[in-house]
């Protein structure tokens, strides 16, 4: 379950049609941005972080950066028409095909941890991402990753 004080519903994103990797995290880090919620070194620091050290975890990835381009505690999520393709966390030529992205923008490095423990969780329980899948609301999305009954088909 995620802190509904770090999820707002104008920070969901459903249905994105993108092209790209770096589109998707222009994308988040602008929405994230347009909310007070990260600095404008924000976007660049995340691209040169998830170059360096990848997110994607089969069908979703968990972009963050440094705590100092953060403001105020936030997660981004976007749910993408057609999957992007990531680098597989962990190595420098496998990839993923992406379709569910949570944005971190988290100022302390325990709540970091707490958060990629709890979306690691999440992505290992198959009916919770396809529950999320489902989803065709922000609030659904809301109210599914901040409650533990599942409200999407």
């Amino acid at each position: 379950m995620i802190n509904p004080s770090l999820l707002n519903p104008e920070c969901i994103l459903l249905g994105l049609s993108i092209k790209d990797q770096e589109e998707v995290l222009q994308h988040l880090g602008s929405v994230l941005f347009q909310h007070g919620c990260v600095k404008d070194s924000y976007v660049t620091a995340l691209i040169e972080r998830e170059r360096l050290y990848p997110t994607g975890l089969g069908q979703i990835a968990i972009p963050h950066t440094d705590r100092e381009h953060t403001i105020k505690d936030a997660i981004a999520i976007a749910i993408l028409d057609e999957p992007v393709l990531f680098k597989m966390m962990g190595s420098d030529t496998e990839f993923c095909s992406v379709s569910v992205i949570f944005m971190l923008a988290i100022s302390t490095n325990d709540q970091q941890i707490d958060m990629l423990q709890t979306l690691m969780g999440f992505v290992q329980d198959n009916a919770k991402l396809a529950a999320l899948k489902g989803c065709t609301t922000k609030q659904q999305v809301y109210e599914l990753l901040t409650q533990e009954e599942s409200v999407c088909i």
